[in-house]
């Protein structure tokens, strides 16, 4: 299959977030929870505690729109490779719709295996 996969979205969150550590600004505390670039990227404790309660944190326009577009891209590039045996590791779980189809769950080992994405 091809087109966008809502697995995009999972995995550009999965990169971007990760606590590192905290910090003061303009009198409220923020958490920097990642980094784009050079670009670091914060979070008002309010919104990590959401993150904690809810499992789920929303940055809109996080990313430059020109760095989402690659990613993007990357992401279908490697979403089009056959799985074959010492590549990227592509995980796999059945349609709950349709049982003779198949769903890519995750990648695994994406860094190795583009070059993009090193």
């Amino acid at each position: 299959q091809s087109g966008n996969h809502p697995y995009v979205m999972g995995f550009v969150i999965g990169v971007v977030v990760m606590l590192m550590f905290s910090k003061r600004s303009g009198g409220q505390e923020e958490v920097q929870v990642g980094q784009v670039g050079e670009k670091p990227l914060h979070t008002k404790l309010s919104e990590l505690r959401d993150w904690n309660r809810e499992g789920i944190l929303v940055r809109r326009n996080a990313i430059p729109p020109e760095k989402l577009t690659l990613l993007k891209r990357y992401l279908q590039e490697m979403h089009e490779v056959p799985p074959t045996k010492g590549g990227l590791w592509k995980y796999f779980e059945a349609d709950a719709t349709n049982s003779s189809n198949r769903i890519l769950n995750r990648i695994e080992k994406f860094t190795t295996y583009h070059k993009g994405m090193k």
